[in-house]
């Protein structure tokens, strides 16, 4: 009877596994990780590592959250749902203020040797940041 009991929980507490396989908790880790690498990296003007850092992650990140997206959202909890967009907000905010102080890093320098060449490097990052956001599909816009 005892085995019985501990089998239909067994059974049970694998059939209310909502996250069907999902693990929204290897996810955070994962873009936090690459985030911060690539913030690091833009930081130190190393946009090309930046640029290497995230082209060798993106698609297994586009393959984690296309994951997390098949799945109904009403079958994550309230505090799962909270974690990946915090996740996800939090990021975009950093990786955003990383590629504005690198803009104006790179404006200012232009300006006082009186550089034509600020656009290629610009350009790249924010070809970087659009591609970041594209992993979660929304749209990046110059303005």
């Amino acid at each position: 009877m005892k085995l019985t009991v501990a089998l239909l929980l067994c059974i049970i507490a694998i059939g209310c596994d909502r996250s069907h396989g999902v693990d929204l908790d290897a996810f955070v880790v994962d873009l936090d990780s690459l985030t911060k690498d690539m913030c690091d990296r833009i930081a130190a003007e190393d946009v090309a590592g930046a640029r290497a850092a995230f082209d060798a992650k993106k698609a297994a990140l586009k393959t984690q959250f296309d994951a997390i997206q098949k799945v109904p959202r009403d079958q994550y909890s309230k505090s799962d749902q909270t974690k990946v967009t915090d996740c996800i907000g939090r990021d975009m905010q950093s990786l955003m203020k990383e590629v504005t102080a690198h803009r104006l890093r790179v404006l200012t320098a232009a300006n006082k040797a009186k550089s034509p060449k600020v656009s290629d490097d610009l350009d790249e990052v924010e070809k970087l940041y659009a591609e970041w956001l594209g992993l979660f599909d929304y749209k990046y816009q110059r303005y």
